[in-house]
């Protein structure tokens, strides 16, 4: 039964970049258009004091270097896969809708970080540190096993790393970074959890609602096995609802608005709304999307809006669909007098205006 931790969720993108999206079929070199999806270089860098961070989590400045790592390392695993299904990742990344999907990956990223910095906030709360050695016993293990799922020799890695400009230590201090934030996410979640006291009973009712996972062995064959992964699973459990609150608990503070918003409106739409608004009346952005990007939010609104009246279409409701309707068309015009050409703005407006696209012109 596969394992499930809070290194998991916490570095699941991460090791997709760092390790699993890198790999190609054994003793196949990429070629000079095929990018090895490498780890950038080590740890992420500290704040200088010219630099303004990208965000401060509880107080903890987040350099915009880490940041843009992150986005990156979540842009690259993107543009893999869309290249797998044949799709040119630059087509979707350009114009209006680009900027769109950009911010949402930097959302995912932030999240990332955000996961990362709180966990250490726990670790550093708790006197919890990983050895130095049995990191970089770890980090040589899975260096090893990557090379034997390529089939690849150290020097086939490195010709491959030379054809991007790449360098063999970066890797490895990619790899060390990794296996550092894992093995520490790893002791977060059996502190968090504490003390499991699993009865024989629960391990046996465990058993049988995952009899499948097992095989045709009797419990009494695995019976060790299975306690693992019910305390695995309750440790698991456990660090969710801590990380959920110590989410929910932080504070958050950014440089960017656009970036708020988009980390928000998940959670907050009309916060979200309401940064941008801010960010355009005061001029404190100068992101020729930022009307578009706050268009958008304004349709989430619509969409919500609806979903709530299918039950109930109050008067109320349709008076702020109405509203809402009427400040996002504002704002995708606001986005054609930047861009006139976007056809998705063009789009946009065709559509809340009942238009050709273009009439919009």
């Amino acid at each position: 039964m596969q394992h499930r931790t809070l290194a998991g969720l916490l570095l699941l993108l991460a090791v997709s970049a760092l390790l699993l999206s890198c790999a190609r079929e054994p003793s196949t070199l990429p070629t000079t258009d095929e990018a090895v999806d490498v780890p950038v270089d080590e740890a992420p860098a500290a704040v200088s004091g010219a630099e303004t961070p990208i965000a401060w989590i509880n107080g903890t400045p987040v350099a915009s270097e880490t940041f843009e790592q992150a986005v990156s390392s979540l842009m690259n695993q993107y543009g893999a896969s869309f290249a797998e299904m044949g799709i040119d990742i630059a087509g979707i990344r350009s114009g209006a809708d680009g900027r769109v999907f950009d911010l949402a990956v930097e959302a995912g990223a932030f999240l990332q970080v955000a996961q990362q910095v709180l966990t250490q906030q726990e670790a550093d709360r708790r006197g919890i540190t990983i050895a130095s050695d049995e990191i970089d016993e770890e980090a040589q293990r899975q260096y090893e096993a990557y090379l034997d799922a390529q089939g690849w020799s150290e020097a086939d890695l490195i010709l491959a790393l030379s054809e991007q400009e790449r360098t063999l230590e970066s890797f490895k201090a990619g790899i060390r970074k990794y296996v550092a934030d894992q093995l520490l996410a790893s002791a977060v979640q059996r502190a968090v959890a504490g003390t499991l006291d699993i009865s024989e009973e629960e391990v046996a009712a465990f058993f049988a609602a995952h009899r499948t996972d097992y095989g045709d062995a009797e419990l009494a064959d695995v019976i060790d096995d299975v306690r693992a992964d019910l305390v695995n699973e309750r440790s698991y459990d456990a660090a969710i609802e801590w990380y959920d609150q110590a989410f929910r608990s932080a504070t958050f503070e950014f440089s960017s608005p656009l970036l708020e918003a988009a980390v928000r409106q998940t959670d907050d739409l009309d916060g979200a709304i309401l940064v941008l608004e801010a960010a355009q009346s005061e001029g404190s952005s100068d992101d020729p999307y930022l009307p578009y990007v706050l268009g958008t939010l304004y349709e989430n609104k619509i969409g919500s809006l609806e979903t709530a009246g299918e039950q109930d279409m109050s008067d109320d409701v349709a008076a702020q669909i109405e509203a809402a309707r009427a400040q996002a068309l504002e704002c995708y015009r606001a986005a054609q007098m930047a861009r006139p050409d976007d056809p998705a703005i063009q789009s946009k407006i065709a559509k809340l205006t009942g238009t050709d696209d273009e009439d919009t012109l």
